[in-house]
């Protein structure tokens, strides 16, 4: 189809090229080698002009009818190409007609009459181009109009074709007639003209001197091809009888087309300063969109917000202030006016809380009329004559305050007050969506934090726990989120005994990992240099005491195996009790004792005190933080002791394992969860005579 097209436009063009060198070939064959008769002459110089002005036309009319023609964004563009394309045009055409004639002198010579199918171009191209834009811009009757628009046009060729040939004077007035009915037409056709008023000021300008030069150029022409001596007339005529009548008719319609157009252009410009408003708003609204959408940056957001606002408004300064309520502190942002300005002005009288209570957008048009009825802090506000202040609100909760000001009074109208409050409905959207996304952001990354924290603690609790002759240890580790700071390791001192360390680091997340991790190391590294379950911890004091924060400590118990017929110590810094069943008896164990990193070593070492136990068989002993004792129920009640002493008291429990699996089925049958508010671990050794 578009090879179609374009084999089409190329035949138009090549007979337009080939009737022109005929029209040529044979002008010049008969003017000095064969003389022929005026007749002859009349068809020659008319079918030669129709051969020429043919393809010209249907050129035209293809390129008119080519495309689909719509009325869009795109049409808008080339409305104004094509209207700067035919302002050039006319202009080189109206200096041609101005100067050309000082060049001629005496009668006209033959080969002038060949200039005349150029001096039709301009009028061919005024045609085309007012008929393609009346069809955009069509309404209802444009089709019929357009119709009879080219019907007018071809009667007014007829009679200037029979005027030129017969001299005859009375049908110059007709042909006038018609051609200014045309105008009238397309004056009426052009009546839509909605899409001006959404045209930029400088854009209405621009199409305003353009009218205004379309109208100047038509009425030129048509008073220049209305002067029947005029060179230019004789040298249509000298291209074919009637041939002015081509050039002149498409200027009518230029006339009545662009006169429309510059009234309602004209018309429109008042309006131009509102709609231009208008048009920001909707721009700053969408901008900030796109802020919140690619940026958590809030200071970003409320300059963006204080600059559109004041735009709109036309305001001399503003500022725009954001409570604390939606922000780490309270925010500032002015435009045109210091900050300092502004809290100066809130420690001048009670403003500051007079503004806070405002729930509804506050216009008041003389501050220092305001001052004298209504509240006379308002003469602190020297910097400007009018305010506007309008409340931020998310959620329909009050976050915030934007004010504008104008150095004039009664300055803001009804309609700037419904612009911007429109305005601040969608930046107290725009505000708390931001906050959202900084608070999912926040999220996101503790979530990370601890998803690493927790990888860290897996790798740092034993893996595997040792096989121990005549004893059994099984463990449960549940964090509370995620990650807490509970420890457990066992491990064998200098003397090569077993000895079983349990423990809860103050603090929870990322940070609890970290110390965790440091007293891992600690522990493996002391010891091979310890000999007792109190040595331990005194020499694990003594490395972290400098080495921990001041506000991060650790409590930890470690429980000795001195052989395996039953004899165990038992020392703690801090930690909570030990809970045993020594010979059918169950207490907890209570040794003295600071936890690490509260005291020096000498102070430390002088307090810690180990205890010794003889275990019989099937007696256990349960290590275990304040995570199990302090677990709650749905009645608010705590685990405590004394369900861990049921336990202890039964004797069908023979083994660690055992152990475990009765105190999950407690904590569940309590709690109905095995998770709590804190960590939770336990240790269960149960001794086994062989």
């Amino acid at each position: 189809m578009k090879m179609f097209k374009g084999d089409k436009q190329y035949k138009l063009k090549l007979i337009f090229v080939i009737s022109i060198f005929i029209r040529i070939a044979g002008d010049l064959l008969f003017s000095n080698f064969i003389s022929f008769s005026e007749g002859f002459e009349y068809f020659w110089k008319t079918a030669t002009a129709i051969a020429i002005l043919t393809p010209l036309i249907f050129f035209y009319l293809e390129q008119l009818f080519r495309n689909p023609i719509s009325e869009s964004e795109q049409s808008q563009k080339d409305f104004f190409k094509n209207l700067s394309q035919w302002t050039v045009l006319s202009l080189l055409f109206f200096t041609v007609l101005a100067f050309l004639p000082a060049f001629i002198s005496g009668d006209l010579p033959d080969y002038i009459s060949y200039l005349g199918f150029l001096m039709l171009a301009p009028g061919l191209f005024t045609l085309y181009f007012i008929i393609k834009w009346l069809f955009i811009r069509r309404h209802n009757k444009t089709k019929r109009n357009v119709k009879l628009i080219l019907a007018i046009l071809f009667i007014t060729l007829l009679f200037s074709h029979f005027f030129a040939i017969y001299k005859i004077n009375s049908l110059k007035a007709p042909a006038v007639l018609l051609l200014m009915i045309s105008t009238l037409i397309s004056f009426i056709s052009a009546k839509k003209n909605s899409w001006l008023l959404i045209l930029p000021r400088k854009e209405k300008i621009r199409l305003l001197v353009q009218s205004f030069f379309g109208l100047f150029f038509s009425l030129v022409f048509i008073t220049f091809f209305l002067d029947d001596e005029n060179i230019f007339n004789f040298v249509m005529h000298k291209f074919v009888y009637g041939a002015n009548a081509i050039a002149i008719a498409p200027f009518f319609l230029a006339l009545g087309f662009f006169s429309r157009l510059f009234l309602a252009t004209l018309m429109s410009l008042p309006t131009s300063q509102v709609l231009e408003l208008q048009n920001y708003e909707i721009r700053s609204l969408s901008y900030i969109n796109s802020i919140v959408a690619n940026s958590v940056d809030i200071n970003k957001l409320l300059s963006t917000v204080l600059e559109s606002a004041q735009i709109s408004s036309e305001a001399s300064c503003s500022w725009i202030e954001l409570y604390p309520s939606r922000a780490n502190e309270e925010l500032i942002f002015t435009k045109n006016i210091p900050k300092e300005l502004i809290d100066k002005l809130y420690r001048q009288g009670n403003l500051k809380e007079y503004f806070s209570k405002i729930e509804q957008s506050l216009l008041i048009p003389s501050l220092p009329e305001g001052a004298e009825k209504n509240n006379p802090d308002f003469s602190y506000i020297y910097f400007g004559k009018s305010l506007l202040a309008i409340p931020l609100k998310a959620n329909n909760e009050k976050i915030g305050m934007l004010f504008v000001l104008h150095i004039d009074e009664y300055w803001f109208e009804l309609s700037k007050v419904y612009v911007l409050e429109s305005f601040c409905n969608q930046v107290g959207i725009a505000i708390e969506n931001a906050r959202l996304i900084l608070e999912s952001l926040e999220k996101e990354r503790y979530k990370k934090e601890l998803l690493i924290a927790k990888e860290i603690e897996e790798k740092l609790l034993p893996q595997t726990l040792p096989t121990i002759k005549n004893y059994s240890i099984s463990a449960l580790s549940v964090p509370a989120i995620i990650v807490g700071g509970d420890y457990y390791d066992i491990v064998k001192l200098k003397n090569q005994k077993t000895c079983i360390l349990i423990g809860d680091v103050s603090g929870k997340g990322l940070s609890a990992a970290f110390y965790m991790a440091l007293l891992k190391g600690v522990v493996l590294a002391l010891a091979e240099e310890s000999d007792s379950a109190s040595d331990i911890l005194k020499r694990i004091n003594a490395t972290l005491y400098r080495a921990m924060e001041k506000h991060i400590y650790i409590t930890l118990a470690a429980l000795l195996i001195e052989n395996d017929e039953g004899d165990i110590s038992y020392a703690r810094a801090g930690h909570i009790p030990l809970l045993i069943k020594e010979n059918k008896e169950v207490f907890a164990a209570k040794p003295k004792g600071l936890g690490i990193g509260l005291a020096p070593k000498e102070m430390f070492d002088s307090i810690i005190e180990e205890q010794k136990f003889k275990l019989c068989d099937n007696d256990a002993c349960i290590l275990c933080t304040d995570g199990l004792i302090e677990l709650r129920n749905e009645n608010n009640e705590d685990f405590g002791y004394q369900h861990l002493k049921q336990i202890l008291n039964s004797n069908v429990l023979t083994s660690s394992e055992e152990l475990i699996e009765e105190i999950k089925a407690q904590v569940n049958s309590f709690s109905k969860t095995e998770f709590g508010r804190d960590d939770l671990t336990v240790l269960t050794l149960v001794f086994n005579e062989s």
